[in-house]
């Protein structure tokens, strides 16, 4: 099946300039597209019916681009955002963590394997309510995503073929969980000819209808669109990206789409009044502007981050914001890390071959940025150390208030022991959940590791600046060298990491791996991983054995304990005399990584007696607090009992006149007497009792039986 589209498009390619203010301007243009609407599942049984022919391309003449804009000075009068948080970039090995491992896959499988069509694969792939869709540059797969089970297998062609366009590259895919929606934009060329291709799904399900959009970037064919950056929020679907001229493939500048999501959902078409165009010539604002997936319906703007400056330590924040079209963008200012890196760029150890040979591991652009809980995290591959000559690829992430404009803390993925193999660690990926826990998903290769899959885990609970150690999950085969030019040995060019819409808590990463020959070509493959994070650290106090304590005695007292605790942690139990618990008193402890039961004993010194008092458990590493906490009432040792006192007390004897124990009977002991006995027990407890008034009453002891 193939159909036509019929589009106008009048699009005029303009400077935009940077006002004081730094905004960056748009122009009135006029611009109309309308959908066209295909199942895909017709698409697959097309192609199921049509086998393609898998071609290899030739790369040998292809022209590598030029005049990318690594670094970037900052402009007079920029806005410091300030680095105020915890850092981990000057900590051993790999990262500081709190000493236990990131959980092992709950479900791991292989998905595409490289086909001899593509260098290199553009490794993307999201998860919806019953799928998982890969897309790679070489082909799309739909998984079962309980199983892992492939459902089904089409070619970018075929899936895009509703719009008329072929020369397909740069897949990248989001669900919107919100709206129950796939959002998937590509970049398509045709020398010289160069278009943005969007598709949202109609429903939940990917393998159902699309709305297929296509945007040509530059009706003059002067300069062809590269590495689509997506991003959305409530109102807009936000897809920006690089310029590069056709004649001499060098870097012309960058633009930046807003599109009304509602029009896309309903499959209406896109006019002036439904989309907003920022483009730039030139380098004065940089390149690779990413905005983010944003995890907030309400939220009325959608902000983007870009690498600026690798020995200044410097992104660029920006937001786009509106109620109509045209919206606004503007910059917020130059968020600051604490830590230079270098925007140099390496080659990445492999095993066997020559440095020559190693996998280039791209550069510092950035790769994902997600909006979560009031807080917006980018990630990026940079390299170390700082200056003209670094040695090792790492990858990093940070965090970022936009409300207060700080930065709160920055994690790196690095090897920086100086102990020889050097790990390297490029093309990251991340994704935050409800509970603010991250996955970052990345590659992993030395002289002794093949290219492989990993990720690490960090878990919102756990010390600012830190993340848990690393899982390879996709174990290298064998080396891996594709070249064109015979300059690069091309690996990527990014990943993905996504939170599993179910449940809003489970992670699926996917990553490349470097898979065996076969037999002419060295061959790259990719791995699916279901991370599935550990309970949150929580405790819950269980009533002791007795809920009255007589002090100096010794009780059981047990207790749940939720999530992950350290080597060396230890469990308190706390008495106090508040819910609050100021000044609370130990009475018991266990050093324990799990759930145990702790011996409590409330010291003999403890006084007043009462039933106001209250305990529960606490946790050293990391710091955790029971969520209740249990009343109790506490018997000292040394007790007066009169005839205004209740009960407890400490055993069963009778009192005669004389003062003399009489436990068979019971006798009157009358008024204006006063007696002091002593219990013979050790340590003596004494009790005194006295009757004033005229009053007699019958007074009793019983020694503790709780």
């Amino acid at each position: 099946m193939k159909t036509k589209l019929t589009l106008l498009i009048i699009l005029a390619i303009f400077t935009a300039q940077i006002t004081a203010g730094q905004d960056v301007k748009t122009e009135t243009i006029s611009f109309q597209v309308s959908p066209v609407k295909a199942n895909v599942s017709d698409l697959i049984e097309y192609e199921r019916r049509n086998p393609v022919k898998v071609e290899v391309p030739d790369l040998s003449k292809k022209m590598p681009k030029t005049g990318y804009p690594a670094d970037l000075a900052l402009p007079d009068g920029a806005k410091i955002i300030p680095f105020s948080g915890v850092s981990n970039t000057n900590s051993p090995d790999p990262v500081p963590t709190p000493n236990v491992p990131s959980p092992a896959p709950s479900l791991t499988f292989e998905s595409l394997i490289d086909n001899i069509s593509s260098i290199p694969p553009d490794v993307q792939g999201v998860v919806g309510p019953n799928h998982i869709f890969t897309v790679l540059n070489s082909q799309y797969r739909y998984h079962n995503r309980t199983t892992g089970a492939t459902l089904s297998t089409v070619t970018p062609n075929t899936f895009w073929s509703p719009t008329g366009k072929t020369g397909i590259f740069d897949p990248n895919m989001v669900y919107d969980p919100f709206n129950n929606r796939w959002i998937f934009a590509i970049c398509a060329r045709t020398n010289p000819e160069s278009f943005i291709l969007i598709a949202v799904s109609q429903t939940n399900d990917p393998t159902g209808t699309w709305n297929y959009y296509t945007i040509d970037v530059d009706a003059n064919n002067v300069n062809w669109f590269d590495y689509p950056s997506l991003g959305f929020n409530k109102d807009w679907i936000v897809v920006g990206g690089n310029m590069f001229s056709n004649a001499a493939n060098a870097f012309a500048g960058v633009q930046i789409y807003a599109f009304d999501k509602a029009t896309m959902y309903a499959g209406g078409t896109l006019d002036n009044t439904k989309f907003t165009l920022f483009a730039t010539a030139g380098s004065t604002i940089g390149a690779t502007h990413t905005p983010a997936y944003t995890y907030d319906n309400t939220l009325n703007r959608i902000y983007l981050l870009q690498h600026w400056n690798s020995s200044l330590a410097t992104w660029r924040m920006w937001e786009i914001t509106g109620t109509t079209h045209p919206l606004t963008m503007t910059s917020l200012g130059f968020p600051t890390n604490n830590s230079a890196w270098s925007g140099a760029g390496i080659l990445a150890s492999q095993p066997t071959v020559a440095a020559s040979q190693y996998i280039d591991a791209g550069d510092t652009r950035m790769q994902n940025v997600v909006y979560r809980n009031g807080k917006l995290w980018g990630t990026q591959g940079i390299f170390l150390p700082s200056g003209s000559a670094p040695t090792r690829a790492s990858c990093q992430t940070w965090e970022i208030n936009p409300t207060g404009l700080v930065v709160n803390q920055s994690i790196r993925i690095d090897d920086n022991d100086g102990v020889a193999p050097q790990e390297h660690f490029y093309y990251p990926s991340i994704a935050v959940n409800a509970s603010n826990d991250l996955l970052m998903g990345f590659a992993h290769s030395s002289v002794n590791h093949f290219a492989g899959g990993m990720y690490a885990l960090r878990k919102g609970t756990d010390a600012s600046g830190t993340i848990r150690e690393n899982v390879r999950f996709a174990n290298g085969l064998a080396t891996y060298y594709k070249t064109y030019s015979g300059t690069r040995n091309r690996w990527g060019d990014y990943t993905a990491t996504v939170v599993d819409p179910v449940n809003d808590t489970d992670f699926w990463t996917i990553q490349e791996f470097a898979s065996t020959n076969n037999g002419t070509y060295d061959r790259w493959s990719t791995q699916w991983a279901k991370v599935i994070p550990p309970a949150t650290n929580a405790i819950t106090t269980n009533a002791p054995s007795s809920l009255t304590l007589c002090a100096g005695k010794n009780y059981n007292l047990t207790f749940t304990a939720a999530g992950v605790y350290n080597t060396g942690n230890v469990f308190t139990a706390q008495l106090a005399t508040s819910s609050t618990f100021v000044s609370p008193t130990t009475i018991g402890t266990v050093t324990s990584t799990t759930a145990s039961t702790i011996t409590i004993n409330v010291p003999t010194s403890i006084a007043p007696t009462g039933n106001n008092y209250r305990i529960r458990v606490i946790a050293s590493n990391p710091s955790t607090t029971s969520g209740n906490n249990i009343a109790v009432t506490v018997i000292s040792t040394n007790l007066t009992v009169s005839s205004a006192t209740t009960a407890p007390f400490e055993a069963v004897e009778n009192i005669d006149n004389s003062g003399v124990m009489n436990p068979t009977g019971n006798v009157s002991y009358k008024s204006g007497k006063s007696i002091t006995l002593s219990s013979g027990t050790s340590p003596t407890k004494n009790f005194t009792f006295n009757s004033t008034g005229g009053n007699v009453f019958e007074a009793k002891i019983q020694a503790c039986p709780y």
